[in-house]
């Protein structure tokens, strides 16, 4: 069973790093200390080397986790917004961030008029969190139905998923060399499994105390659109549903969102694997 939140995720690629670049240094060191001074430089050769090597990896980590933001939000096309640009959003964000006890993040807005958001965060705890909406989530949402979903984004934020998925879409994006496939593929792994997404649903839900709003919110997802044509299919992850568009939609000619998303969005929906808009609405409706 996975537990992507027992340990933070720098924590996770900090220790990993450290260890990889350590095992280096042993088996570097030795080689260096059979070739120089025998048993003695085998010893102190290898200790020397793990020892600098793992500093090394450990600084390498330290600023790679700076960029970490900047790497992921990069692509998105969003226009950095204010009280008045947004009101209900600023006043709902306000209230929630209290109760959920969570710092208010950086707000931006996408000229989209599919409704979703996505949040992200810092692993280097350095800067405030972005949270990121369309256009359509600002304007097509009712006040509870808007609530509700930026619990869900603040819930991300407080168990550390919202950190998690940021790192991991950070290691797609920049795969620096020097950290172990291995390494990479289990931070993405543990970010984005199945029962994350759900669990942060329910604790969304938690801070609200009232499930119908979120599954107003989903539902009305679904009727309009989730998709954001500017969006990269690697920060695909950190957005409330899909953003390539979600398959059970019912606007339009009803069948599937998801139809023709290649032609107009840099998401590819192929590369989604989050459970379903529909799947989250039926749990929510049970609750």
């Amino acid at each position: 069973m996975n537990t992507p939140l027992s340990t933070s995720p720098d924590q996770q690629l900090r220790r990993a790093t450290a260890l990889s670049w350590s095992v280096v240094g042993l088996v570097v060191g030795a080689v260096v200390g059979v070739v120089v001074a025998g048993i003695i430089g085998l010893v102190l050769g290898a200790v020397v080397l793990a020892v600098v090597c793992g500093v090394l990896g450990m600084l390498l980590v330290a600023r790679f986790l700076e960029s970490t933001l900047d790497l992921t939000i990069s692509g998105v096309a969003a226009v950095p917004a204010e009280v008045d640009d947004a009101p209900r959003l600023f006043n709902l964000l306000q209230g929630l961030c209290g109760t959920a006890g969570v710092a208010m993040p950086h707000v931006a807005v996408v000229d989209a008029s599919g409704i979703n958001a996505m949040v992200a965060a810092d692993p280097s705890h350095d800067r405030p969190s972005e949270l990121i909406v369309t256009k359509g989530f600002v304007d097509g949402l009712e006040r509870i139905e808007m609530e509700g979903a930026v619990a869900v984004c603040l819930a991300r934020l407080r168990s550390g998923l919202a950190e998690a998925q940021t790192l991991s879409v950070a290691l797609s994006v920049g795969a620096p060399w020097w950290i172990l496939g291995v390494v990479r593929r289990r931070i993405v792994s543990d970010a984005n499994f199945d029962q994350a997404i759900f669990d942060a649903d329910v604790k969304g839900v938690g801070i609200t105390r009232y499930p119908p709003g979120l599954a107003a919110a989903f539902q009305r997802m679904l009727s309009v659109s989730t998709r954001v044509e500017t969006a990269d299919f690697r920060t695909a992850p950190l957005w409330l549903a899909n953003p390539a568009g979600e398959a059970g939609a019912t606007h339009g000619a009803g069948s599937n969102d998801t139809s023709g998303a290649a032609a107009g969005s840099r998401v590819d929906s192929a590369n989604e694997e989050r459970p379903p808009l529909v799947e989250r609405l039926a749990l929510l409706r049970e609750i």
